[in-house]
């Protein structure tokens, strides 16, 4: 999940609607909350590719995660999916 720098809130995926025939259109991530700061700035949205590089660049670098952090992050990810109604992991 990416986070709002501004408000914390999630953002969501999309892409831009304007762009005609021929022109590139680039994934964009954009906060979901309406009343957040983000909103009124000029440059709203972050490139979809600017995490997808930062992420690539973690995980080369030898990104190691031990059992027990592991345990945690699991854990705190069936919370989050119990409190947003998914069912996702097996008991």
């Amino acid at each position: 999940m990416v986070f709002c720098g501004y408000c914390g809130f999630s953002m969501s995926p999309g892409t831009p609607t304007s762009g005609g025939i021929g022109k590139n259109r680039y994934l964009t991530l954009r906060c979901s909350q309406k009343t957040c700061q983000s909103r009124f700035d000029k440059k709203r949205g972050l490139r979809g590719k600017v995490i997808f590089d930062y992420i690539l660049q973690l995980l080369g670098s030898g990104l190691e995660v031990d059992k027990t952090a592991y345990n945690a992050y699991k854990d705190e990810a069936k919370k989050v999916c119990y409190l947003i109604g998914m069912s996702v992991f097996k008991n």
